[in-house]
């Protein structure tokens, strides 16, 4: 195992649930696994408050990059862990990119932040924040300004996590397009292997990862015992298929939609919404 997947298991950013309980998602579906990329900030304490932090000050544009560069360059300096996990990022894109093509590194609200910023200053170039609202700062020694259009550059998108690859196409790209900016490269600490990776790699996109989401990186934790093989066969199931894996859960274990729809509002809007969904499916 390399040094983000040993995190993403020591710091529970990475949880795999029991064999009858699975994660219900945002998205109305569940699954096996649920990840917190920013938990490698230090665990989940320690990225919950500075989540915190940055929903406090990202409001102060022209004053936050700096601001969150001193945040998580202290942090860098303190947390052993922390830092092994930004200087392996570093060193891939050392071995991917010839770092001098590199004009700008853009990081996407909010948890891109986590390790965007770091990375732009070690690497000493500007940092684009990018925001939902495609507001784009531009920053680099401490000094910040609007940024509305360029002559042109490169920059290297650092994001935590590559599901479907929604947030570059609906936020990410656009806002950099807008700008004038390519985005040749983009590194992503965890691929989840949904699709994302592929779709940014047909549009000319270099895809670099700290870690794949792949039947090895579960293999070793099988091996580790830091998870068991029942856990192991449902995330491989589920992997090799996520529609095909819920049919056949909610086939074998019936009262698991009965028992979510019990549980708090959040459960049960996204059972609700998964059985709409699944209406008459059975059926086509």
């Amino acid at each position: 195992m390399n040094i983000i997947e040993k995190e993403l298991f020591r710091t529970g950013a990475l949880k795999i649930s029991g064999t009858e309980t699975p994660f219900w998602y945002t998205s109305g579906t569940f699954g096996p696994f649920y990840i917190n990329t920013h938990y490698l900030f230090g665990g989940e304490k320690m990225a919950v408050e500075a989540l915190e932090y940055i929903d406090f000050n990202k409001k102060d544009k022209y004053d936050f990059p700096a601001m969150m560069t001193r945040f998580l360059l202290e942090f860098y300096n303190s947390n052993e862990n922390y830092r092994g996990v930004v200087d392996f990022l570093v060193k891939k894109i050392a071995e991917n990119i010839d770092v001098e093509e590199i004009d700008y590194i853009s990081g996407g609200e909010r948890r891109d932040w986590f390790f965007s910023y770091i990375i732009a200053y070690l690497l000493q170039k500007k940092h684009l924040t990018i925001y939902k609202n495609m507001v784009m700062i531009v920053s680099h020694n401490g000094n910040s300004e609007r940024l509305i259009e360029t002559q042109g550059g490169k920059a290297l998108h650092i994001s935590d996590l590559i599901t479907e690859g929604s947030s570059y196409f609906n936020f990410w790209l656009p806002a950099l397009k807008k700008s004038g900016i390519q985005m040749p490269w983009t590194l992503t600490v965890v691929d989840r292997q949904q699709g994302g990776a592929t779709l940014l790699a047909s549009e000319g996109i270099k895809v670099i990862t700290g870690t794949v989401f792949g039947k090895h990186l579960f293999e070793e934790a099988l091996e580790n015992n830091q998870i068991t093989k029942k856990q192991f066969d449902m995330v491989w199931e589920y992997m090799k298929g996520p529609s095909e894996f819920m049919r056949h859960f909610v086939m074998k274990n019936p009262e698991f939609l009965t028992k979510s729809i019990e549980k708090d509002e959040k459960t049960r809007e996204r059972a609700v919404a998964f059985i709409k969904r699944n209406e008459g499916t059975d059926d086509k």
